[in-house]
């Protein structure tokens, strides 16, 4: 059987129809979906991005916020996790001993609020036990720079003996606590 010209012609035309609709389907369709996917995810990026952004603008109008109010009440807010703060506040309360000739014999957080789980953004006390020994003069300049620090402390007990074998010395026990703020919410 012989096909004629314009048979032969039709029916090349056909498979090279179904070849470049093959084509189109297999390839072409899966890179239309590719790019429509990536489209889709440069947009969820940029408005991920855009509310990165937004965020990032809050926080500094709230840290300018806080600044401002620490400035006007004169308090200096802790920045810094819960652990950051207790170490710098150990570190001042040290450096303010030093300075006023007070010897710290011991320096013990209290367990029982260290365990308490606090929520991000809330606040709560750190309390400590202090025993030093130092003389009047030396007694009173401590607490002075203890009241003189960026953070508030609160004193709950302070109870002085004399040292019985150096009467010029006294054995100084204070318990006493420190605001700290879990910024971490913010």
């Amino acid at each position: 059987m012989r096909l004629s010209d314009r048979e032969a012609l039709l029916i090349k035309i056909c498979l090279i129809t179904l070849v470049v609709a093959a084509l189109l389907w297999l390839v072409v369709n899966p890179l239309r979906i590719r790019w429509s996917e990536a489209g889709r995810r440069r947009a969820d990026d940029r408005r991920g991005f855009l509310a990165l952004k937004e965020n990032v603008e809050k926080k500094k109008q709230l840290d300018r916020s806080i600044s401002a109010l620490g400035d006007k009440l004169g308090v200096k807010v802790p920045t810094g996790s819960p652990n950051e703060q207790r170490q710098a506040f150990i570190k001042e309360v040290d450096e303010v001993a030093k300075k006023n000739n007070a010897k710290i014999g011991s320096f013990v957080p209290s367990r029982s609020l260290s365990r308490r789980r606090r929520t991000a953004g809330t606040s709560a006390t750190a309390d400590y036990s202090i025993s030093l020994e130092t003389n009047q003069q030396g007694l009173v300049q401590f607490l002075r720079g203890l009241g003189r620090m960026d953070r508030p402390v609160v004193f709950d007990s302070i109870d002085v003996k004399a040292n019985e074998k150096q009467p010029d010395k006294l054995k100084v026990n204070l318990v006493l606590h420190t605001f700290i703020f879990d910024g971490r919410a913010l």
